[in-house]
């Protein structure tokens, strides 16, 4: 017995001298690096903060979860935002325009990869002669892309209201978490769809759930230096960790179709003309056909008596044609086709504006 209490006794100093020594090794660490000593951060939950990963040019909000940053302007680099977070059609920070048209959607609204000039809003606003304001921001979900376009219409006041979805953004709906920040999402409840989880926190308020090893550990700087010196970064923030799913695939179509209910309301109650535009990857028009999430959400919005156009088989008739003009539509990403490219962009503005605008 005494033996036995011996080892207990021995192997709990032990743990208590580890304990201890791992901590005078991480007050080293951060001492030496210029970290401050009483730190709390959580270095695996910033890495996965949505804000704090496109800090530049992202802002928090508590309907969205996120959009872009008022009044940034990059000299020289054909990017700048106005108020309320809008793109600016030139590299010129402007004040906020009202009437014409108002374009809302994910990156390809907001023209990911593009000069401001070269996105399809601003495309469409040389050819309409009229205002085409962007209120887009990249890694929208329909749900959020509704919301933007209510949350504008008042200060914005236009006479068309452009709504600009990637196929898949519907499939966002399903998300309470993408890429790495909260955003607001729909349920079904009688028949309706029913907003949920607004206002939305910040990662800050309320940490992404990353696991008890990675709560515990990733408050070291010494621990995130080694993680990345063994190159086991990708292992470590997990980038399944920036997602959280709540739904099945089928459902977000689902809500996309009853978040039509409320832009027919806005039609109405505002006079507003209400266009649908539907847009895919390359990859998607590659694919026979088009993809299940696309085409629903358009019959959904003609149902409601909204205009809507979808571009799979104008894109695809593209690609029947010269498969090298396809893929000049499209920027090289990493080796694979993905933004619209300026050529894809003024392709989209040439198509709503043909199809809507001319006369």
């Amino acid at each position: 017995m005494k033996n036995f209490r011996g080892t207990i006794l021995s192997l709990g100093l032990l743990l208590i001298f580890t304990i201890l020594s791992l901590i005078g090794a991480e007050l080293a660490w951060r001492w030496l690096k210029g970290v401050p000593l009483g730190s709390r951060d959580n270095l695996v939950q910033q890495a996965l903060d949505i804000m704090r990963a496109n800090s530049f040019v992202m802002a928090h909000d508590p309907l969205l979860g996120w959009r872009l940053k008022d009044d940034v302007l990059v000299a020289n680099g054909g990017y700048a935002t106005g108020a309320m977070g809008v793109r600016m059609n030139d590299s010129v920070v402007r004040p906020l325009r009202t009437g014409g048209i108002l374009a809302v959607g994910d990156s390809f609204t907001a023209g990911s990869g593009v000069r401001d000039e070269e996105a399809w809003p601003a495309r469409l606003e040389a050819l309409v002669g009229q205002p085409v304001i962007n209120g887009a921001a990249g890694a929208y979900g329909v749900d959020q892309m509704i919301l933007r376009a209510e949350q504008l219409l008042p200060a914005v006041n236009p006479t068309t209201l452009i709504v600009g979805i990637l196929g898949q953004d519907s499939l966002r709906n399903n998300f309470t978490v993408y890429g790495g920040g909260y955003k607001p999402y729909f349920v079904i409840e009688g028949g309706k769809a029913v907003l949920k989880g607004v206002p939305v926190p910040l990662v800050d308020a309320k940490p992404i759930e990353v696991g008890i090893v990675r709560t515990v550990l990733g408050h070291s700087y010494m621990v995130d230096a080694a993680i990345k010196a063994l190159g086991l970064q990708q292992w470590w923030i997990d980038n399944r960790l920036r997602y959280k799913q709540i739904h099945p695939d089928k459902v977000g179509v689902d809500i996309s179709c009853l978040l039509m209910d409320r832009l027919a309301a806005l039609k109405k109650d505002k006079d507003l003309r209400v266009i649908v535009l539907m847009m895919y990857g390359a990859g998607e028009v590659e694919a026979q056909p088009a993809p299940w999430f696309g085409p629903p959400v358009i019959a959904c919005a003609r149902q409601r008596g909204l205009e809507a156009i979808d571009s799979y088989e104008p894109v695809r008739a593209v690609l029947r044609r010269d498969r090298k003009e396809f893929v000049e539509l499209w920027l090289d990403e990493g080796g694979q086709l993905g933004h619209l490219s300026p050529k894809g962009n003024q392709f989209m503005a040439d198509l709503l504006y043909k199809t809507y605008f001319a006369k």
